[in-house]
């Protein structure tokens, strides 16, 4: 008797029944239909096996051909830029405007943001904006006290939620926030 995993008497096994198939020359006497219907079997495999295969390449190329497709959106020109910009800060000023403090918070919040952005665009180092007003130079922004005034601000609001924040707190960390904003051009 052959180990079972003896693989060189399977390969063996195998090539010599397909070998002798055709031939009639099989142990146990496989009939001419029984040989037919294998060669049916195996045909309608190959048939549905190359239908899965053909199927599969045109959907995949149908999916190649949508990610080709999107397109990047074109760059917006600085006029779009500058309006978009004057957008992001007139809701900042709708939210000062509102009577709910929470409003003033979002209001104080979201001009601390537009300064990071600019900042990073103007090229400031830094992973955080007080990082980025660590490194300026004074003598670069006349306004970084106004800047710091109002990222303190913003500070305060995000670190201490029970803290009320005055109506004339929002008002002066926005005007501290236009300042240094229009000096930066961004505004």
């Amino acid at each position: 008797m052959k180990p079972f995993l003896d693989l060189e008497y399977w390969f063996s096994a195998i090539y010599n029944f397909f070998r002798n198939l055709g031939t009639g020359q099989l142990k146990g006497g496989i009939s001419a239909e029984a040989i037919f219907t294998i060669k049916v079997i195996a045909a309608l495999l190959v048939f549905f096996f190359l239908y899965i295969i053909i199927y599969s390449l045109v959907k995949a190329k149908a999916l190649f051909s949508q990610a080709v497709i999107i397109k990047k959106p074109e760059p917006l020109s600085p006029e779009e830029i500058q309006n978009e910009r004057l957008t992001r800060w007139r809701e900042v000023k709708e939210h000062s405007l509102g009577a709910n403090p929470s409003d003033w918070r979002v209001a104080v919040i979201e001009a601390d943001v537009i300064l990071e952005g600019a900042l990073m665009a103007k090229g400031y180092q830094g992973e955080t904006l007080g990082e980025m007003l660590k490194n300026a130079e004074p003598y670069r922004l006349k306004n970084l006290d106004k800047a710091w005034e109002a990222h303190r601000t913003r500070n305060r609001i995000a670190h201490e939620p029970d803290k009320e924040i005055t109506k004339l707190e929002t008002d002066r960390a926005l005007a501290n926030y236009e300042a240094i904003l229009k000096e930066l051009g961004f505004i």
